[in-house]
Formats: structure tokens, sequence, C-alpha cells
């Protein structure tokens, strides 16, 4: 069945009652614009730095390292410390995009989100990241449907115009108003996930109920400030061919606040806790707490007289004390494979090396995606031996070796990518998994906090927690 092409509509056709989106031009001048362009260049170059090719801005033959950071798509980065990036943190604190969000939520007293960015360098000139080799439809919702009602917005500056085919922001307009009715029909759908991604009956579903042109991509001036609900379809299209400005960049950077109020609500603890941890600090709830000092007094019966002093017992010798009980579930034994090759690290990298190794990490991506692990690993292998300086190919082939239960090779890889690039969260976070799984508890907690403080992570909390009892009676 041939995919579905949205029609490419402007900015400021888009209404927010209607649609579940709209558009403010100007938010960002053009001295600002420039400036940010700039910083995403300096930004990128300083990323690559320690590459077998890094990137600068006026040899385009080097623009194809871009493919080597770990990225959603070719285009979305999350990994490391991408979300602090410098670009992103001046669209946060806009006094433009502050004003909006806070007219929005009726409040001043804001959290921020701290997604990564989207950058795509022309995929003419690094022969990838064209929508039909990025692989599948991806329409979304980031709103639980538990949630009926609207309960964020969410938000993206561009730092470059977008044109007719370029990568750009993708909706299904007025799907915002059938989120509340979607489960009716739908009830497998998990109503406590935020994020679900629609298979073709469930987007077929949609599009019935929708107008024939609810499937847009948004035009965009660079600087303007595009505004969506969470529970709009949506999702972050890649380019089509042919496109009529084939050297346009594509910058995104991401603007999400809601009000403080929702770091108080108790699943949402592990993100206050890692705020705090960053050294922020949270304002107090603004709802009224509970009225104690006019509760009802305590059942006669309930209350209870002083205990008798107990004599403190003595405490057993240290010898004597039963030995530690870890809960080893889960635990496994060390492969005796042979180690996997890593590439020779003095490699000169070619422009044909590159071009081979983004082949066969795409072979890898699309193995993983169907469970075929085994072909991951052999496409991974033969990306990093045509490029073994990238950190994000053995980050990359760790996980698929920790779906063949191959801890040690995981380890080795995980390693090495540090080796390459200390900031990336990723083989933290698959180094701990693979310690977990030979029952070093220690090794994978000190890991998997790694790997949360570079990036926050859901899986990565989750295994924190995991081994978090463990490590806890061992200290």
């Amino acid at each position: 069945m041939p995919e579905i092409q949205p029609i490419y509509i402007d900015a400021e056709e888009l209404s927010a009652h209607r649609d579940g989106a709209y558009a403010l031009n100007g938010v960002l001048d053009s001295t600002e614009v420039a400036h940010l362009q700039n910083q995403m260049w300096d930004y990128v170059e300083r990323l690559t730095k320690n590459h077998n090719v890094p990137i600068r801005k006026n040899q385009p033959k080097t623009w194809k390292s871009i493919g080597n950071l770990e990225s959603l798509q070719k285009m979305l980065f999350q990994s490391g410390s991408i979300g602090h990036n410098p670009m992103s943190w001046h669209v946060r604190t806009s006094e433009n995009v502050l004003k909006e969000f806070q007219e929005l939520h009726k409040t001043d007293r804001l959290v921020t989100s701290m997604d990564g960015m989207s950058i795509m360098l022309p995929p003419e000139k690094t022969g990838f990241g064209f929508q039909d080799q990025s692989g599948r439809v991806k329409l979304h919702t980031d709103q639980a449907y538990r949630d009926s009602t609207i309960n964020c917005w969410q938000g993206q500056v561009n730092l470059f115009n977008v044109y007719e085919n370029d990568g750009a922001l993708r909706l299904l307009r007025g799907s915002h108003k059938l989120h509340e009715e979607f489960p009716k029909h739908f009830n497998q759908i998990d109503l406590n996930k935020g994020f679900v991604i629609l298979n073709e009956e469930q987007l077929q579903w949609y599009r019935d109920r929708l107008d024939d042109d609810a499937d847009v991509c948004v035009k965009t001036e660079a600087g303007s400030l595009l505004i969506w609900t969470s529970c709009t379809i949506h999702q972050g299209m890649n380019p089509t061919r042919p496109r009529p400005h084939p050297e346009n960049i594509r910058c995104t950077l991401y603007a999400c606040k809601a009000d403080s109020n929702i770091l108080h609500n108790p699943k949402l603890s592990f993100y206050k806790e890692y705020l705090e941890s960053l050294g922020a600090t949270i304002p107090p709830p603004t709802k009224a707490e509970p009225d104690v000092e006019h509760a009802s007094p305590e059942p006669e019966a309930k209350k209870r007289s002083p205990e008798p002093e107990q004599k403190q017992a003595e405490p057993e010798p240290e010898d004597n004390l039963p030995p530690l009980e870890l809960d080893e579930s889960g635990v496994i034994q060390p492969e005796e494979d042979e180690p996997l090759p890593m590439g020779d690290t003095n490699k000169e990298v070619s422009e044909e090396d590159l071009e081979k190794a983004n082949e066969h990490r795409d072979q890898a991506v699309t193995a993983f995606s169907e469970g075929d692990f085994q072909t991951a690993v052999d496409n991974y292998t033969k990306a990093i031996e045509l490029n073994p300086g990238s950190a994000i190919l053995h980050a990359k082939r760790a996980a698929a070796l920790i779906k063949l239960s191959k801890p040690l090779a995981a380890i080795r890889d995980c390693t090495k990518a540090i080796e390459i690039n200390p900031d990336s969260a990723a083989p933290y976070k698959f180094r701990g998994r693979a310690h977990r799984l030979l029952g070093k508890w220690l090794e994978a907690h000190k890991d998997l906090v790694t790997a949360c403080k570079l990036d926050y992570d859901d899986t990565a909390n989750e295994w924190l927690k995991e081994v978090e009892p463990n490590v806890s009676s061992r200290i």
C-alpha cells in the first residue's frame, strides 16, 4: 500500500482551535536567528572534532559525518548533553517564547523539557536522510489516552526557512478532537502510555473522520514558533524528493513547557529528583494542602498509651550476621565467544568508507527493529571496520549484543565507545545493563546513574531501579 503523502501548507493557515496547532512569526528576530545558525555550526564542529572526518561548515564533503552522531531517522539528536545545547536554551529562555507558554498555561511558574534538537544537513550532500531512506511513518500522540482534555502544548523554532518537501512538522489537523473517542474503538490501547505510535488501521480510523486535507506538513519562516497540542497526531517528517531548495538545512529547537505543579505528582518524582540533582529549585505546589488543623480527632480506641521501654538488644558481632541476600534473578553466565573486531583506530576513513558504513548501519537498524539481532551485529561490525572512530556504532552493536545475551562483548563495545565519546549516555546505559546481567550490581549502578545524569532516559531509569535494591544491601 503506497504511503499517503502530506500536503505542504503555510504556517499562517493553522488555527489552534480547529487544527490543534498554530504559529507565531518573528518570535526570534533576524539577528538572533543568524547568531544561532552560527552557533549550530560551531556546535556540530565541536561534537565531531574527534571523529575521523570532523564536520567543517565550509567543507560540504565532511557533512556526511553527521551520520556518526546518535540520531533518530538521521535527524533527531537526543544523546549525551545535546539537550543542553546553547541554541535550545536560548529558545527556552526567550522572552517571547516564555510569554506565549505563560499565556497558554495561565501561570509564570513553568517547567521546561530538555529535548534534543533536530539537524538535517542537505541529504543531497550527505547521501542520506530522505524520508524514503529513513523508514516508516511514525505518526504518534505524546499524550496518554486516559487524559481526554489538552494538558500540554509542545513547540518548536526552526532556524532556517522550511520550504516545500523539506523536513518539517507533520500534523493530522483536527486529530486532537478525536483523542477521547479513539480508545473506545481500540480498547487494546494502553491508556497510561504517553507515547503511542499509530499503526495503519489506527491511522485510517483518524483519516476517516478528518477532512481530506488534514494530513499536512507545515512551512515556516526562520525564527517562528510553531505550537501544537500533545494529543494532536504528529511526527517529524524527513525531506522528500525533489526539493526546490536542495541547499536548505534544517535545525529545529524544541520548547515544551508545563505548569510546575506537575512535578509534585508522585508519578513524576523521578524527574523531580533528577532536576534537583542538577541543582534545580522546584517551586512548592500552588494548590491548597489538606486542612490538617481541622481534621477529625483520632478516635479514642485508636489512641495508644506509651509502650513500656524495651531494653535495646546488643548488636550481633559482624561475623555472626547472616549473609547478604541478593536478588540474582536474570543473572546469566558470561559468553565464551571470541572478541569481535573493533576496527583499526589508525585507519584513515575515506568518503567511500563513510558511505558504506552508513549503508551497513541502516541495514543494522532495520534488522534490529525486526528482531534479527545477529544480522544487526554483523552489519554493525562491518560498519565499525569501515568507520572505527564512531562511538555510536559501538554502542548500537552493544545493544544488539545484549539482546543476544552476550554481556562481555557488549561491555567491550561500550568501553570503546566511552573512550571515543565520554559525553554520550548510550554506552553507559548499555554497559550498565550488561553488568546487571552478569550480577555486577555496583558497576551496573554506577554506569546507569551516569547515563541518567548525562541524558535522562526512561529505560535507563527503570534498569537503575532494578539494581538499586541489591546495591542498597551492599552499602
